[in-house]
């Protein structure tokens, strides 16, 4: 998604105060594949930024790469509820909810083309 925690100077910080603040938003690199890049990270040009915006209304499965945790829904679609708690099982992902700070299977199942089943 290209979004982080970016450390912003504060200007003009008295004795004792901070020196800078953290604000979650959009980062200057974004990690991608070494297969994409050999650095494994690419600067976010405006037209790197537009054309993952894009990816974004125009996907249709989830990403299966090794190492991220995180898939894009679209919300302004969904009529339930949120979040959604998540783990892969070979080709789906097993949906759970969190109950006394463990999982627990809750009967859903998204599959590989980002369709949740019905409870």
């Amino acid at each position: 998604m290209g979004v982080g925690y970016i450390s912003i100077p504060v200007n003009n910080p008295g004795p004792g105060d901070r020196q800078f603040k953290l604000r979650y938003g959009l980062v200057n690199n974004l990690t991608v594949p070494t297969d994409v890049h050999p650095d494994g990270s690419i600067r976010v040009t405006p037209d790197v930024s537009h054309g993952r915006q894009q990816a974004g209304l125009d996907y249709c499965s989830i990403l299966d790469r090794e190492g991220k945790n995180e898939i894009a829904i679209a919300l302004r679609q969904h009529a339930g509820q949120f979040p959604v708690y998540a783990m892969r099982e070979g080709d789906r992902l097993r949906c759970y909810s969190i109950v006394g700070g463990a999982p627990v299977f809750d009967g859903r199942t998204i599959s590989g083309r980002g369709v949740m089943s019905a409870w």
